[in-house]
């Protein structure tokens, strides 16, 4: 196990997985802080045990004392752990390849980074002789692996919470609260205590976490996207004032759209190779549901007034969207921004010429 997945790490770990010198990356802060607490549970046999915590700004040598100093409490030896690691690794490359390489170290060092490039030669000796654990969520391909995910969170409700979360109910958790699994763990806890006989379905979820604000992300999008800008302004502004922030409604806005986007494809597709196909038929082959009653019919809707170039277009215009919020616009009031424009993109104003009643 010299490189893993988080979930992986989580699953099946043993002490006998653990190596001296162990880096977690990814910036999931939730992944990281989970895999950090089943190293020390591994390392220290689930004793309450002390270890020694730095940041950014340490210094090696005290970061090398530490790991060679015997523990007071006797066992294992020291674990120390660099938190925000990035810089750190940065300052002391040198010394941090001398450590790995040399396979004679004294203690467990975790150093928690956000980037790490694989095609270092730091990089490369930890994956040799030390451990690897990326904290991201996992992948296939170039997607995230939702199944992997899915289960993820019904082992995490039914050994953390002691409550069953039925299959359909995860899905529906996952599709409100987006792949992010400090808000999924928190939205578990929150079911936990909602429920009377330890059973979680899909009613509960829409119930205990969808809520008003879901309601009102789900109403902003449907109008968005009915053309009227001016309302889904209104109501964006509602949920910023109510304290959410915009990268995690993005989550909604990009699960709505994403479908409106494939159904686009599916539709196109059809009709590059002269099939009959229903516009209708294309949103539930997309996976639209009818819920409530009368989605489908005015998503066709939304469809028909984005017009077949915009419609098009809604892949490229999510992904701009969240490279801008994983980037230059991850501040919150650029965030605002980044969204506003999303939005004003769909405005029934700027549809071109001659596609008012033009489908996908």
């Amino acid at each position: 196990m010299s490189k893993t997945n988080v979930l992986d790490f989580l699953d099946s770990s043993t002490v006998d997985d653990l190596r001296p010198s162990i880096v977690l990356f990814g910036g999931e802060s939730f992944l990281e802080q989970q895999a950090l607490q089943r190293i020390v549970e591994l390392y220290f046999a689930g004793d309450d045990v002390p270890y020694s915590r730095f940041d950014e700004t340490a210094e090696w040598r005290d970061v090398r004392d530490e790991l060679a100093t015997r523990s007071l409490f006797g066992g294992a030896a020291r674990l120390a752990v660099v938190t925000s690691a990035d810089k750190f690794v940065s300052r002391y490359r040198g010394e941090l390849e001398d450590r790995v390489a040399s396979g004679r170290n004294k203690g467990i060092l975790v150093l928690i980074s956000k980037s790490w490039p694989s095609n270092t030669l730091l990089a490369k000796a930890v994956v040799k002789h030390g451990l690897t654990i990326d904290c991201r969520a996992p992948s296939r391909g170039k997607s995230v692996d939702t199944k992997r995910v899915l289960a993820w969170l019904r082992s995490r409700a039914s050994e953390t919470y002691d409550v069953q979360l039925s299959s359909e109910a995860a899905r529906l958790l996952l599709e409100l609260t987006g792949v992010e699994f400090g808000i999924l763990d928190q939205n578990l806890a929150k079911l936990a205590v909602c429920t009377s006989d330890k059973k979680v379905d899909a009613e509960l979820v829409e119930t205990a976490v969808g809520g008003w604000n879901t309601m009102t992300a789900w109403d902003m999008v449907a109008s968005a996207l009915d053309g009227d800008t001016a309302e889904a302004l209104v109501q964006w502004d509602h949920l910023l004032q109510a304290g959410e922030h915009p990268i995690g409604v993005f989550a909604q806005v990009s699960f709505i759209l994403r479908r409106l986007a494939a159904t686009t494809r599916i539709f196109q597709h059809a009709q590059a190779r002269q099939h009959s196909m229903r516009l209708g038929d294309a949103l539930v082959e997309a996976g639209v549901r009818d819920w409530p009653p009368g989605a489908i019919r005015r998503s066709e809707k939304q469809l028909i007034q984005l017009g077949r170039t915009r419609a098009g277009k809604l892949y490229r215009w999510l992904l701009e969207t969240d490279l801008a919020l994983k980037g230059t616009h991850s501040s919150s009031h650029r965030a605002r921004w980044c969204i506003e424009h999303l939005f004003l993109r769909m405005a029934a104003e700027l549809r071109p010429e001659g596609t008012r009643t033009t489908r996908p």
